[in-house]
Protein backbone atom coordinates (compact mmCIF):
# COMPACT_ATOMS: atom_id res chain seq x y z
CA UNK A 1 0.00 0.00 0.00
CA UNK A 2 1.09 3.58 -0.81
CA UNK A 3 -0.29 7.16 -0.36
CA UNK A 4 0.65 9.68 -2.99
CA UNK A 5 3.65 11.68 -1.88
CA UNK A 6 4.15 15.17 -4.84
CA UNK A 7 4.33 15.08 -8.91
CA UNK A 8 7.67 16.72 -10.57
CA UNK A 9 7.97 16.75 -13.72
CA UNK A 10 6.95 13.17 -15.39
CA UNK A 11 7.11 10.96 -12.22
CA UNK A 12 5.14 10.94 -9.26
CA UNK A 13 5.99 10.14 -6.43
CA UNK A 14 4.16 7.41 -3.65
CA UNK A 15 4.94 6.57 -0.38
CA UNK A 16 4.69 3.08 0.46
CA UNK A 17 4.26 0.95 3.67
CA UNK A 18 8.20 0.64 4.26
CA UNK A 19 8.72 3.98 4.65
CA UNK A 20 10.31 4.13 1.14
CA UNK A 21 9.52 7.02 -1.59
CA UNK A 22 9.78 5.70 -5.29
CA UNK A 23 8.42 7.47 -8.27
CA UNK A 24 7.01 5.97 -11.31
CA UNK A 25 6.95 7.36 -14.82
CA UNK A 26 3.68 8.94 -15.48
CA UNK A 27 3.17 6.44 -18.34
CA UNK A 28 3.61 3.31 -15.69
CA UNK A 29 1.15 4.60 -13.69
CA UNK A 30 -1.53 2.15 -15.37
CA UNK A 31 -0.25 -0.82 -13.42
CA UNK A 32 -1.08 0.53 -10.33
CA UNK A 33 -4.50 -0.12 -8.72
CA UNK A 34 -6.42 2.29 -7.40
CA UNK A 35 -8.03 1.25 -3.99
CA UNK A 36 -10.81 3.14 -2.22
CA UNK A 37 -10.43 2.71 1.00
CA UNK A 38 -12.84 3.06 4.09
CA UNK A 39 -12.28 6.81 5.85
CA UNK A 40 -11.00 5.11 8.94
CA UNK A 41 -8.65 2.72 6.86
CA UNK A 42 -7.54 5.46 4.71
CA UNK A 43 -6.68 7.67 7.83
CA UNK A 44 -4.69 4.68 9.56
CA UNK A 45 -2.83 4.23 6.54
CA UNK A 46 -1.81 7.92 6.53
CA UNK A 47 -1.26 8.64 10.19
CA UNK A 48 1.29 5.10 9.68
CA UNK A 49 2.65 6.59 6.85
CA UNK A 50 3.02 10.43 7.52
CA UNK A 51 2.36 11.97 4.60
CA UNK A 52 5.51 13.87 3.36
CA UNK A 53 4.86 17.62 2.14
CA UNK A 54 6.82 18.51 -1.24
CA UNK A 55 10.05 20.66 -0.42
CA UNK A 56 9.73 24.51 -0.38
CA UNK A 57 11.07 24.62 -3.92
CA UNK A 58 9.37 22.76 -5.63
CA UNK A 59 7.34 24.31 -7.83
CA UNK A 60 10.08 26.81 -8.47
CA UNK A 61 12.27 23.58 -9.37
CA UNK A 62 13.31 23.90 -13.48
CA UNK A 63 11.09 22.10 -15.84
CA UNK A 64 11.93 19.53 -17.97
CA UNK A 65 11.00 19.27 -21.30
CA UNK A 66 8.86 16.19 -21.41
CA UNK A 67 10.90 13.29 -22.88
CA UNK A 68 9.44 11.52 -25.77
CA UNK A 69 6.44 9.28 -24.95
CA UNK A 70 7.54 5.67 -24.12
CA UNK A 71 6.55 3.22 -27.22
CA UNK A 72 3.46 0.83 -26.23
CA UNK A 73 4.97 -2.46 -25.17
CA UNK A 74 4.12 -5.16 -28.13
CA UNK A 75 3.66 -8.71 -26.92
CA UNK A 76 6.49 -10.15 -28.37
CA UNK A 77 8.80 -7.40 -26.36
CA UNK A 78 6.99 -8.42 -23.39
CA UNK A 79 7.55 -12.47 -24.63
CA UNK A 80 11.12 -11.96 -24.52
CA UNK A 81 10.87 -9.65 -20.99
CA UNK A 82 9.73 -13.12 -20.22
CA UNK A 83 12.14 -15.58 -21.73
CA UNK A 84 15.15 -13.81 -20.12
CA UNK A 85 14.06 -14.66 -16.27
CA UNK A 86 12.37 -18.01 -17.64
CA UNK A 87 13.74 -19.05 -20.68
CA UNK A 88 12.08 -22.03 -20.62
CA UNK A 89 8.83 -20.45 -20.26
CA UNK A 90 6.58 -22.36 -18.28
CA UNK A 91 8.42 -25.00 -17.85
CA UNK A 92 11.24 -23.88 -16.57
CA UNK A 93 12.57 -24.32 -13.29
CA UNK A 94 12.42 -21.29 -11.71
CA UNK A 95 9.09 -20.19 -13.20
CA UNK A 96 7.63 -23.88 -11.79
CA UNK A 97 9.17 -23.23 -8.45
CA UNK A 98 8.47 -19.74 -7.53
CA UNK A 99 4.64 -19.59 -9.58
CA UNK A 100 3.50 -22.98 -9.02
CA UNK A 101 5.46 -23.89 -6.18
CA UNK A 102 6.53 -27.01 -6.87
CA UNK A 103 9.55 -27.95 -4.27
CA UNK A 104 9.34 -24.73 -2.57
CA UNK A 105 8.63 -25.70 1.29
CA UNK A 106 7.75 -21.96 2.23
CA UNK A 107 4.51 -21.95 0.21
CA UNK A 108 2.26 -24.76 -0.87
CA UNK A 109 2.12 -25.80 -4.85
CA UNK A 110 -0.53 -24.09 -6.15
CA UNK A 111 -1.68 -27.20 -8.24
CA UNK A 112 -2.09 -28.37 -4.17
CA UNK A 113 -4.44 -25.38 -3.48
CA UNK A 114 -6.44 -25.98 -6.65
CA UNK A 115 -7.22 -29.88 -5.31
CA UNK A 116 -8.22 -28.41 -1.95
CA UNK A 117 -10.45 -26.06 -3.32
CA UNK A 118 -12.30 -28.28 -5.43
CA UNK A 119 -12.61 -30.24 -3.11
CA UNK A 120 -14.06 -28.31 -0.84
CA UNK A 121 -16.12 -26.18 -3.15
CA UNK A 122 -17.28 -29.41 -4.95
CA UNK A 123 -20.64 -29.76 -6.62
CA UNK A 124 -21.31 -32.68 -4.10
CA UNK A 125 -19.73 -31.06 -1.20
CA UNK A 126 -22.42 -27.73 -2.05
CA UNK A 127 -25.56 -29.80 -2.49
CA UNK A 128 -24.78 -32.25 0.46
CA UNK A 129 -24.12 -29.32 2.40
CA UNK A 130 -26.98 -26.83 1.05
CA UNK A 131 -29.63 -29.97 1.30
CA UNK A 132 -28.66 -30.25 5.22
CA UNK A 133 -29.05 -26.59 5.91
CA UNK A 134 -25.22 -25.89 6.57
CA UNK A 135 -25.15 -22.38 5.49
CA UNK A 136 -23.17 -21.80 8.33
CA UNK A 137 -19.86 -23.78 7.73
CA UNK A 138 -19.89 -23.12 4.03
CA UNK A 139 -19.26 -19.30 4.64
CA UNK A 140 -17.15 -20.49 7.14
CA UNK A 141 -15.12 -22.83 4.76
CA UNK A 142 -15.02 -19.77 1.74
CA UNK A 143 -13.40 -17.18 4.20
CA UNK A 144 -10.97 -20.17 5.19
CA UNK A 145 -10.02 -20.09 1.59
CA UNK A 146 -10.34 -17.03 1.18
CA UNK A 147 -7.37 -15.92 4.03
CA UNK A 148 -5.43 -18.69 2.79
CA UNK A 149 -4.06 -16.67 -0.45
CA UNK A 150 -2.40 -14.14 1.94
CA UNK A 151 -0.06 -13.97 -1.58
CA UNK A 152 -2.71 -12.79 -3.48
CA UNK A 153 -5.23 -11.46 -1.56
CA UNK A 154 -4.37 -8.53 0.36
CA UNK A 155 -5.75 -7.91 4.05
CA UNK A 156 -7.94 -5.11 3.31
CA UNK A 157 -9.85 -7.23 0.90
CA UNK A 158 -10.27 -10.48 3.24
CA UNK A 159 -13.66 -11.07 4.91
CA UNK A 160 -13.92 -9.97 8.21
CA UNK A 161 -15.03 -11.42 11.18
CA UNK A 162 -18.45 -9.91 10.80
CA UNK A 163 -19.38 -11.36 7.39
CA UNK A 164 -20.31 -14.32 9.09
CA UNK A 165 -23.89 -12.61 9.58
CA UNK A 166 -23.89 -13.70 5.79
CA UNK A 167 -23.88 -17.06 6.57
CA UNK A 168 -27.85 -17.18 8.02
CA UNK A 169 -28.18 -15.98 4.65
CA UNK A 170 -29.13 -18.54 1.90
CA UNK A 171 -28.76 -16.29 -1.27
CA UNK A 172 -24.86 -16.51 -0.28
CA UNK A 173 -24.50 -19.78 -0.60
CA UNK A 174 -26.67 -19.95 -3.50
CA UNK A 175 -25.21 -17.62 -5.45
CA UNK A 176 -21.76 -19.43 -4.78
CA UNK A 177 -22.72 -22.38 -6.27
CA UNK A 178 -24.59 -20.99 -8.91
CA UNK A 179 -21.14 -18.97 -9.91
CA UNK A 180 -19.25 -22.07 -9.72
CA UNK A 181 -21.91 -24.89 -11.66
CA UNK A 182 -24.75 -22.60 -12.18
CA UNK A 183 -25.96 -23.11 -16.28
CA UNK A 184 -27.39 -19.82 -17.05
CA UNK A 185 -25.67 -16.71 -17.87
CA UNK A 186 -22.00 -16.84 -16.48
CA UNK A 187 -22.07 -12.51 -16.61
CA UNK A 188 -25.99 -12.10 -14.24
CA UNK A 189 -24.36 -15.39 -12.33
CA UNK A 190 -20.97 -12.96 -11.95
CA UNK A 191 -23.50 -10.16 -10.88
CA UNK A 192 -25.62 -11.82 -8.14
CA UNK A 193 -22.13 -13.15 -6.70
CA UNK A 194 -21.10 -10.00 -6.43
CA UNK A 195 -24.39 -8.67 -4.57
CA UNK A 196 -24.31 -11.40 -2.33
CA UNK A 197 -20.36 -11.38 -0.83
CA UNK A 198 -20.66 -7.81 0.68
CA UNK A 199 -17.82 -9.37 2.27
CA UNK A 200 -16.50 -5.76 2.69
CA UNK A 201 -17.84 -2.18 1.69
CA UNK A 202 -17.36 -3.28 -1.71
CA UNK A 203 -16.05 -5.94 -3.86
CA UNK A 204 -12.66 -6.01 -5.06
CA UNK A 205 -11.30 -8.31 -8.21
CA UNK A 206 -9.11 -10.13 -6.91
CA UNK A 207 -11.57 -11.43 -4.16
CA UNK A 208 -14.97 -11.29 -6.61
CA UNK A 209 -12.48 -14.35 -8.73
CA UNK A 210 -9.75 -16.05 -6.40
CA UNK A 211 -12.58 -18.87 -5.90
CA UNK A 212 -13.67 -19.66 -9.73
CA UNK A 213 -10.31 -19.39 -10.94
CA UNK A 214 -9.39 -22.51 -8.28
CA UNK A 215 -12.37 -24.23 -9.26
CA UNK A 216 -11.98 -24.09 -12.89
CA UNK A 217 -8.36 -22.90 -13.40
CA UNK A 218 -8.56 -23.76 -17.13
CA UNK A 219 -11.71 -21.44 -18.18
CA UNK A 220 -11.60 -19.01 -15.18
CA UNK A 221 -9.00 -16.31 -14.37
CA UNK A 222 -8.00 -14.58 -11.30
CA UNK A 223 -8.12 -10.98 -11.53
CA UNK A 224 -5.87 -8.04 -11.00
CA UNK A 225 -7.04 -5.14 -12.99
CA UNK A 226 -4.11 -3.14 -13.47
CA UNK A 227 -2.69 -6.06 -15.09
CA UNK A 228 -5.30 -6.98 -17.58
CA UNK A 229 -6.21 -3.20 -18.78
CA UNK A 230 -2.63 -3.02 -19.39
CA UNK A 231 -2.58 -6.45 -21.31
CA UNK A 232 -5.76 -5.55 -23.36
CA UNK A 233 -3.81 -2.20 -24.66
CA UNK A 234 -0.49 -4.43 -25.44
CA UNK A 235 -3.35 -6.98 -27.35
CA UNK A 236 -5.29 -3.97 -28.75
CA UNK A 237 -8.80 -5.41 -27.06
CA UNK A 238 -10.82 -3.31 -25.09
CA UNK A 239 -10.80 -3.79 -21.61
CA UNK A 240 -13.48 -1.29 -20.07
CA UNK A 241 -14.03 -1.55 -16.28
CA UNK A 242 -14.31 -0.02 -13.30
CA UNK A 243 -13.06 -0.50 -9.54
CA UNK A 244 -15.77 -2.57 -8.93
CA UNK A 245 -16.27 -5.59 -10.52
CA UNK A 246 -19.09 -6.41 -12.80
CA UNK A 247 -20.28 -8.88 -15.03
CA UNK A 248 -19.78 -7.52 -18.43
CA UNK A 249 -16.22 -5.91 -17.39
CA UNK A 250 -15.49 -9.93 -16.43
CA UNK A 251 -16.33 -10.88 -19.73
CA UNK A 252 -14.03 -8.11 -20.96
CA UNK A 253 -11.18 -9.06 -18.88
CA UNK A 254 -11.67 -12.78 -18.90
CA UNK A 255 -11.36 -12.52 -22.99
CA UNK A 256 -7.86 -10.69 -23.02
CA UNK A 257 -6.87 -13.83 -20.69
CA UNK A 258 -8.09 -16.25 -23.11
CA UNK A 259 -6.51 -14.20 -26.29
CA UNK A 260 -3.41 -13.69 -24.03
CA UNK A 261 -3.14 -17.55 -23.48
CA UNK A 262 -3.85 -18.53 -27.24
CA UNK A 263 -0.83 -15.63 -28.77
CA UNK A 264 1.10 -17.64 -26.26
CA UNK A 265 0.15 -20.97 -27.58
CA UNK A 266 1.22 -19.56 -31.01
CA UNK A 267 4.13 -18.29 -29.79
CA UNK A 268 5.30 -21.83 -28.81
CA UNK A 269 4.84 -21.71 -25.04
CA UNK A 270 1.80 -23.61 -23.64
CA UNK A 271 -0.10 -22.42 -20.59
CA UNK A 272 -1.03 -25.28 -17.88
CA UNK A 273 -4.02 -23.07 -17.41
CA UNK A 274 -5.05 -19.64 -17.11
CA UNK A 275 -3.10 -19.50 -13.29
CA UNK A 276 0.06 -19.23 -16.15
CA UNK A 277 -1.60 -16.93 -18.22
CA UNK A 278 -2.09 -14.30 -14.33
CA UNK A 279 1.72 -15.54 -13.49
CA UNK A 280 3.27 -13.83 -17.04
CA UNK A 281 0.88 -10.78 -16.56
CA UNK A 282 2.27 -9.73 -13.25
CA UNK A 283 5.63 -10.94 -14.22
CA UNK A 284 6.02 -9.06 -17.03
CA UNK A 285 3.75 -5.86 -16.16
CA UNK A 286 3.66 -5.37 -12.29
CA UNK A 287 5.77 -1.95 -11.70
CA UNK A 288 9.68 -2.56 -10.79
CA UNK A 289 10.02 0.22 -8.78
CA UNK A 290 13.86 0.07 -8.48
CA UNK A 291 14.08 0.10 -12.63
CA UNK A 292 11.90 3.20 -13.24
CA UNK A 293 12.92 5.73 -9.94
Amino acid sequence: MAIFNEAIDDRVRFMFEDAQVRAFKADLLHVLEVVDLPDAAAAELRSKLGRKRPSANAGTRKKLRSPAKTPQLSFERQLAMFLREFPLGFEDPKFVLEERGVGNEAVEARDAVIARVQSKLSRTSLEQGIAAGKQREIYQTVRKLMESGKTLITALEKPDSKGIALAAQPGFVQALYELLYGTGDYEARFEAWIVAMQMKPRATWPVATYLQALVHPTSKIFIKRSFFRAQAAILDMDATSDPIPSGPAHGRLLGVAQQLSDRLVRAGHKPRDLWDVYSFTWRTLAPRPAAVA
